[in-house]
């Protein structure tokens, strides 16, 4: 697997096991039809298959697919680390564009943790294109901006009537939950 992950995003993955117990770990690497992955190598990750599930694979797994199908199998260059739920959502074909890194704000973060509501299902309305209560100018922006480098908003009600905007910057790299008033 050494020549497939680059020195500098090996060292970012953590060791088996490490992330166990995690609700919504972080993907590292999305492979895509592999050949040339060491034979030690152990993965976990979530396998796009006939049963789509969670699970251990090694290099004989990624090797057999060559051997039965004559698949090739390399990594994605393209592919930004995220959150297993988004990975899910874009394999679903349910995406309709990049959030990038995910970041959040104190406020936000505080009124979470007050309503108890993950902020998972917020982003997957934002990034599926429900922008959830916003003016007709506004939707007919985001819908616009969509295919287009520009910034996309969304914003929102947490179950106490708190509001919340989620921002996908132009460029695609962040997508940032924040109250009204920390912008």
């Amino acid at each position: 697997m050494e020549h497939l992950i680059p020195d500098e995003l090996r060292a970012q993955i953590p060791k088996l096991y490490h992330t166990r117990g995690e609700a919504d770990p972080i993907v590292w690497v999305k492979f895509f039809e592999c050949e040339g992955v060491a034979s030690k190598a152990i993965c976990y990750g979530w396998l796009v298959s006939a049963a789509e599930k969670h699970g251990r694979f090694i290099r004989s797994d990624l090797m057999s697919m060559r051997a039965y199908f004559g698949i090739t199998i390399e990594r994605d260059p393209d592919f930004t680390p995220c959150r297993l739920s988004e990975v899910v959502v874009m394999e679903q074909g349910l995406q309709r564009f990049a959030l990038g890194q995910l970041a959040i704000t104190p406020g936000a973060l505080a009124a979470f943790q007050t309503t108890q509501e993950n902020p998972y299902t917020y982003l997957q309305r934002h990034a599926q294109g429900d922008w959830g209560e916003l003016v007709e100018e506004d939707v007919a922006e985001n819908e616009y901006a969509v295919t287009r480098p520009l910034r996309l908003l969304s914003a929102y009600k947490l179950a106490d009537g708190t509001r919340i905007w989620i921002i996908t910057e132009a460029d695609r790299s962040v997508a940032t939950i924040l109250l009204p008033e920390e912008y």
